[in-house]
C-alpha cells in the first residue's frame, strides 16, 4: 500500500504532474525546448482535468486528498518550471535568478488565494476571474521565449525578465479578466500545436550572442 488516495481522477493531474517535473530537468541539461513543450503538454493537460474528474464520484477523503494534489501539481508546472527554464535561458544570471524567485511567490500566492474557500476569495465575477489565470503562461512564455532565437542574449534575457514579472504580477492582481468562452478553446489548442510544433523542429532554444 501506498500513501495517499491516488484514483483514477488524478490521471490527468498525474500526465500533468510528470511532464511538469519532466520539463525541469530538461532545463537542467539545456534542453530548453523541450522545458517549454513539456509546460505546453501539462497545461493541456491540465485544460482536460477538469472535464475528466467531474466525470467520477468520489468521497470526501478523495476530494480533499485531490484539491492538495492539483494545487502542489501545479506550483511545478507553474512555479518551478517556468522559474528554472528563466535562469536556464539567462545563463544563470543574479537577476534571473531574483525575477525567478518573484515569479514563483506570485504563483504560490495565487494557488493559495484559490485553494480558499470560495466565501474567502472576495469578490466574484460571472464569466470573469481575478487576475491571469495560470494556464495563460503555457502560451505567453512560449511565444515570448522564440524571440531568443533571433536577438543577443545580452537583449533577450532582460526581455525575458521584464516579461515574468510582468506575467507574474498579472497572476496576483486584483482585477477581473474575462474567462476564455468555450469556443475558443479549439483555438488555444490548435496554438498549443503550432508552439509545439515549432519549437520541434527549431531544435534548442539558444540566444543569438551579441
Amino acid at each position: 500500500m501506498f500513501l495517499g488516495k491516488i484514483n483514477q481522477c488524478n490521471a490527468l493531474t498525474l500526465f500533468s504532474l510528470f511532464f511538469g517535473a519532466v520539463g525541469v530537468g530538461f532545463s537542467m541539461i539545456g534542453e530548453s525546448q523541450y522545458t517549454i513543450i513539456s509546460l505546453i503538454i501539462a497545461s493541456v493537460g491540465y485544460i482536460f482535468s477538469y472535464r475528466f474528474t467531474a466525470m467520477f464520484e468520489r468521497e470526501d477523503a478523495q476530494i480533499s486528498f485531490d484539491l492538495e494534489f492539483d494545487v502542489l501539481s501545479k506550483s511545478v508546472v507553474y512555479a518551478l518550471l517556468p522559474a528554472s527554464l528563466l535562469i536556464s535561458l539567462s545563463l544563470g544570471s543574479v537577476l534571473s535568478v531574483i525575477v525567478a524567485a518573484l515569479y514563483i511567490l506570485a504563483v504560490i500566492i495565487r494557488l493559495a488565494h484559490f485553494n480558499q474557500a470560495i466565501e474567502f476569495q472576495g469578490e466574484q465575477f460571472d464569466g470573469k476571474t481575478q487576475g491571469l489565470p495560470l494556464e495563460a503562461s503555457a502560451i505567453f512564455i512560449p511565444i515570448i521565449s522564440l524571440l531568443g532565437y533571433v536577438i543577443p542574449m545580452n537583449i533577450f534575457q532582460y526581455v525575458l525578465a521584464v516579461a515574468y514579472i510582468i506575467i507574474g504580477a498579472s497572476f496576483v492582481v486584483k482585477y477581473p479578466i474575462p474567462k476564455l468562452p468555450e469556443k475558443w478553446l479549439v483555438y488555444v489548442l490548435i496554438l498549443a500545436l503550432v508552439l509545439v510544433v515549432a519549437f520541434i523542429f527549431l531544435g534548442t532554444l539558444t540566444p543569438v550572442l551579441a
